[in-house]
């Protein structure tokens, strides 16, 4: 998100959560500072996931609006959410990607279960950056075939 976005998306929250920046100004030593700290944490996710967690916190799908104590952990929660969604994304594109090697194999030749399966993908690909699902189920699927002969 860049300085134009970030302002866009700070007037946003404070339209609908105006509490948020009467708590900064009573509280914060420098305002002005603390919400510059906001843009800078918002660097590298983009308005749109930003507004996406903004309308579950109004809609109440997030209860860790920025309210109250909440306030304090306003950009962490953000953050959390952001990262929960993109982690959430991540796991149907390997899910969608392991389908699709998959369905390129011998159905006689038995692969893990999916949840077996899905846990050997995310810790192959936590080991091994940049490793695709497609190779980890070629090579189970290599494994599978050899100990079957």
């Amino acid at each position: 998100m860049n300085t134009t976005e970030a302002d866009t998306f700070l007037t946003e929250v404070a339209f609908v959560f105006p509490g948020l920046f009467e708590w900064v100004r009573e509280k914060s030593p420098s305002p002005k500072e603390t919400i510059a700290g906001w843009k800078t944490s918002f660097v590298s996710m983009t308005i749109d996931e930003a507004r996406d967690v903004l309308g579950k916190w109004i809609d109440g799908t997030h209860q860790d609006s920025p309210t109250g104590f909440n306030r304090e952990r306003f950009t962490s929660n953000l953050w959390q959410h952001v990262r929960a969604t993109r982690a959430a994304a991540r796991c149907k594109e390997i899910q969608a990607e392991t389908h699709r090697a998959i369905g390129r194999r011998d159905p006689n030749v038995r692969l893990p279960g999916s949840e077996s399966l899905f846990r050997i993908l995310r810790d192959r690909m936590s080991s091994e950056p940049g490793i695709k699902p497609a190779a980890i189920i070629d090579d189970l699927y290599s494994r599978a075939v050899s100990e079957a002969m």
